[in-house]
């Protein structure tokens, strides 16, 4: 089976990225919401401008060590480094969904393969260990790291579950959709 695989949208990028990084997480736990990368890098960001903001407040009230500035700097630093890491990924998706490169999927007897210009990437049948649907993407999860996580826009599923069905793997499947 063959089929022409179109560019996802900034969500569906956003939530590989967050599969990506949580891999383990969703290997001991199947049955997890895969969430936005970015809302997920705001929460964490808000919180530590609220907490920061408070600590200040308190240094104002309250006399001042050299632990409150180590903690100050602390607090500083990891705003900063969560910020610069949410614009490397906005900048991240915006060359994805600017690259013009046509991906084509095949499901055959050795495995799924993304085909396009530029790579060739199979993943086999028996290094997949699930093929994850979430909201926005369809991850397929290898059964170890550094293995390369191949993803595939969810408007692809009723594809990739016939291509499934045609070569007997339904069990890889695990539908997560339902958890939205």
């Amino acid at each position: 089976m063959k089929f022409k695989c179109e560019k996802g949208s900034k969500n569906y990028y956003y939530e590989f990225l967050y599969v990506n990084t949580y891999y383990n997480k969703f290997m001991n736990n199947k049955k997890l919401r895969a969430k936005n990368m970015m809302n997920h890098f705001i929460s964490i960001l808000l919180l530590s401008i609220v907490f920061c903001s408070l600590f200040i407040v308190n240094i104002c009230f309250d006399s001042v060590d050299i632990f409150d500035y180590i903690f100050l700097g602390f607090f500083g630093s990891y705003i900063l480094l969560i910020s610069l890491t949410m614009l490397r990924y906005r900048k991240g998706c915006k060359l994805y969904l600017n690259n013009k490169t046509e991906n084509t999927i095949i499901i055959d007897e050795e495995g799924i393969t993304s085909s396009s210009n530029k790579y060739d990437l199979l993943i086999k049948w028996d290094n997949i260990s699930f093929i994850l649907v979430n909201k926005y993407s369809i991850c397929l999860m290898p059964k170890t790291l550094p293995n390369i996580n191949l993803s595939i826009p969810v408007e692809y599923k009723d594809k990739i579950i016939k291509g499934l069905q045609k070569y007997n793997k339904e069990e890889l499947l695990l539908d997560n959709s339902l958890l939205y």
